[in-house]
């Protein structure tokens, strides 16, 4: 994925079996030689601003016990702590980043009550965590921000297939046809 100054270009490395995150390269947008980005403890995954300002987040995990969200720039690595939330069995690509890199959606796979919950990051390097049910929709798989960051496009499983939900984070979702 892109970085937010269009720079550079960002991608996971997985190692093991069954495959983990165990490294974030950068390389060149105009192309070049891939390499490594400073960072330590356990890779879940990261992600960039759909904007071209903001910075990128890292999430990591520690030990099934808490997710832990850090600034990521491409060059430096690891940045400032910017909230620590309670660890939840997850899959890759449940969650995304707002344009502006202050807020964090991650969509929850419980059939029975779906929501997605907000993570605001705030200045002080802690979390006001916020949700948006979305019931009778299925399991939702994953979310991305629309680009005006007003809400979310959020993939769901039903019984009967897969659909595109718009969830706007005031009023009722939609469902894309």
């Amino acid at each position: 994925m892109p970085s937010p100054d269009g720079k550079w270009i960002l991608f996971l490395g997985f190692a093991g079996w069954p495959p983990r995150a165990d490294a974030i390269y950068r390389m060149p947008a105009k192309g070049g030689k891939p390499e490594q980005v400073p960072t330590h403890g356990v890779i879940e995954e990261f992600h960039c601003p759909v904007a071209s300002s903001g910075t990128c987040v890292l999430r990591e995990a520690e030990e099934q016990k808490e997710f832990i969200y850090y600034a990521l720039d491409p060059v430096s690595g690891m940045g400032r702590e910017l909230a620590r939330t309670p660890w939840e069995p997850n899959i890759l690509g449940e969650w995304s980043l707002s344009p502006d890199s202050s807020t964090v959606a991650v969509t929850h796979h419980d059939p029975v009550h779906p929501a997605i919950q907000l993570i605001h990051f705030t200045s002080a390097g802690s979390a006001k965590i916020t949700g948006i049910p979305v019931e009778g929709f299925g399991t939702l798989l994953g979310a991305g921000w629309s680009q005006n960051a007003q809400g979310l496009f959020v993939e769901s499983r039903t019984q009967t297939g897969y659909q595109l939900l718009y969830v706007p984070l005031h009023g009722a979702v939609k469902v894309l046809q």
